[in-house]
């Protein structure tokens, strides 16, 4: 069943992310500045990377427990965000960034579960 449709005065180009012109990070490395393109992820993009990062198995008592690994997200996450960059975008070199750029990359991914922020994420 199709829902109906409500009244707005929003086009449908409002509600769906259409191709747009990438936003840019600019990193400087050793002097020198490196520019990053980046487009946001969709909803859809976003709840890919969250479910590739969550893990579901048993604890030590064979009861059913849930996990969430950041890190997996943020890979995850730059891979599909990065368009163009000043080295090759693979799980690898994302693996083998210097701490200080990772932590500048990682300031464009969206938190992974509502409107949280990295730190309360990290908490849980």
């Amino acid at each position: 069943m199709v829902p109906k449709l409500t009244k707005t005065s929003l086009s449908l180009t409002d509600f769906v992310r259409g191709e747009r012109e990438p936003n840019t990070l600019t990193i400087n490395i050793k002097g020198e500045d490196t520019t990053w393109e980046y487009k946001n992820l969709t909803w859809y993009e976003k709840n890919k990377c969250v479910s590739k990062a969550t893990i579901i198995g048993q604890n030590e008592n064979g009861e059913a427990s849930l996990s969430f690994d950041l890190a997996t997200y943020y890979l995850e996450a730059l891979q599909t965000m990065l368009v163009g960059a000043p080295i090759p975008i693979t799980i690898n070199t994302l693996k083998e960034l210097d701490s200080d750029i990772g932590d500048r990359l990682i300031s464009i991914v969206p938190a992974p579960m509502g409107g949280e922020g990295v730190e309360e994420v990290k908490k849980a």
